[in-house]
């Protein structure tokens, strides 16, 4: 009888063949990866876009908070513009709140949208305007500011000021509680300069004709509320409120706040795109 294992001994099997990818097949699959990446940048980018913005609105109601704490400190009282105090203790409104700033970071003075002003190292009296993409910064020895509370990507409202050397008296408030429409009063927001005084007697409302840098182009008759209407964060501006609460307003509505007690909500707003 023939042992059957020996018919087996020599018989070998031959190893699978793989099979490669085609120059097509890899082409495709590329593509379909690339539109895969187009499809999600623009939502990835829109939702950088809006964490940046909401964290930019925080930032002003910690502004606030620190402003709040100072006039709880202070007896309600609202303190006055830069060259209205004494030389002693000229400041600009970061100075004068530093103490409360300090606690919360002086970090929430600079927008995320924002970059540190360049080219001001080493100089004592100096400034220079910032833009939609750009904190300003003034470092004038006369206003006893120090690093980092000399620069911000934030205005404020000097009509908040009882002794503002511009407007009239009467439309400025000495206490927060004299305040009418609270809500309509914006305290502070995104801008491009240290401070803004809309609605001083003959200012035009003016749209700016850059978003991007609403100081070219602008005269001495233009309405100052141009000074917070950049495309920092598109067709919104953060605000904060004499009533504690942060907003985004549409660019058009700015000059449709309470900036000051008297202001003219009504008049025409000239060159809107």
């Amino acid at each position: 009888m023939t042992d059957m294992r020996n018919n087996n001994t020599n018989v070998r099997f031959a190893p699978a063949r793989r099979r490669a990818f085609t120059i097509v097949e890899l082409l495709v699959v590329m593509s379909i990866i690339v539109l895969l990446i187009s499809i999600l940048l623009p939502s990835l980018r829109e939702a950088k876009v809006t964490s940046r913005r909401a964290v930019c609105l925080s930032q002003t109601h910690q502004i606030y908070l620190c402003w709040a704490d100072y006039l709880n400190d202070n007896f309600q009282i609202l303190f006055d513009y830069t060259l209205q105090q004494p030389n002693a203790t000229r400041k600009i409104w970061t100075g004068t709140l530093a103490p409360y700033i300090t606690e919360a970071g002086s970090d929430i003075l600079i927008c995320p949208e924002t970059e540190n002003p360049p080219g001001l190292e080493g100089v004592k009296n100096g400034y220079r305007m910032g833009n939609a993409h750009l904190a300003w910064v003034e470092r004038r020895s006369a206003y006893h500011g120090v690093e980092p509370f000399d620069r911000a990507s934030y205005t404020y409202n000097v009509n908040m000021c009882p002794r503002c050397q511009y407007g009239k008296s009467e439309d400025r408030n000495r206490t927060i509680s004299s305040m009418e429409q609270a809500n309509l009063v914006p305290v502070l927001g995104d801008g491009i300069w240290r401070e803004a005084h809309p609605g001083e007697a003959g200012d035009i409302k003016m749209h700016p004709f850059d978003l991007s840098d609403p100081q070219a182009g602008a005269t001495g008759a233009w309405d100052l509320a141009f000074r917070y209407a950049t495309n920092r964060h598109g067709i919104l501006t953060n605000l904060v409120f004499a009533d504690g609460h942060s907003g985004q307003v549409y660019i058009p509505e700015l000059w449709q706040l309470k900036w000051h007690r008297n202001y003219d909500t009504g008049a025409p707003l000239n060159n809107l795109p």
